[in-house]
C-alpha cells in the first residue's frame, strides 16, 4: 500500500484537489530522498527538460524550486509541499556545482508579470 492510502489527511477528503496535493507531496518527498547524497540523481534532475517545444530551458530543478512558491493560504498540504521542496533544494544543491551554478543564474519572476512560456510551474506541475 502507498503512503497516500494510509495517510489520514488523504482519506479525509476525496476531492480531486486534495488527491493532487497528496500526490504532489508524496512525489516530492520521494524525489527529496532520492536526491540525498546522490550526484547521479542530482544530475538527472537537472537533465530532465520541460517545454522543449517552446524553446524553454526549464528542467527538474525549476520544478522543485517552483514548489516553494505555493500559496500558503491553501492549507496544510501546501505548507508540507513547500517544506519538502526546501529539503529537496538542499539535497539537489549539496555537492553539485552545476546545479548551484544553474540556481545562481536564475532571476526571481513575479507570477503576474511572467508570460506564459516563462512562468514558473504551478503546484500541479503544469504551466499556468
Amino acid at each position: 500500500q502507498s503512503y497516500a492510502l494510509n495517510n489520514s489527511a488523504a482519506t479525509s477528503s476525496s476531492s480531486p484537489r486534495n488527491n493532487n496535493d497528496v500526490l504532489l507531496r508524496s512525489t516530492l518527498r520521494f524525489v527529496t530522498n532520492i536526491l540525498h547524497e546522490s550526484c547521479t540523481a542530482q544530475d538527472m534532475l537537472r537533465d530532465i527538460k520541460f517545454d522543449e517545444h517552446l524553446g524553454s530551458e526549464k528542467c527538474g530543478v525549476h520544478v522543485v524550486l517552483s514548489c516553494t512558491g505555493l500559496d500558503m493560504n491553501k492549507g496544510r498540504s501546501a505548507q508540507l509541499v513547500r517544506e519538502w521542496a526546501v529539503v529537496a533544494i538542499r539535497n539537489m544543491l549539496d555537492g553539485n556545482a552545476k546545479n548551484r551554478e544553474l540556481v545562481e543564474k536564475l532571476q526571481v519572476v513575479e507570477r503576474g508579470k511572467a508570460n506564459e512560456r516563462d512562468a514558473a510551474f504551478d503546484h500541479r506541475g503544469a504551466s499556468p
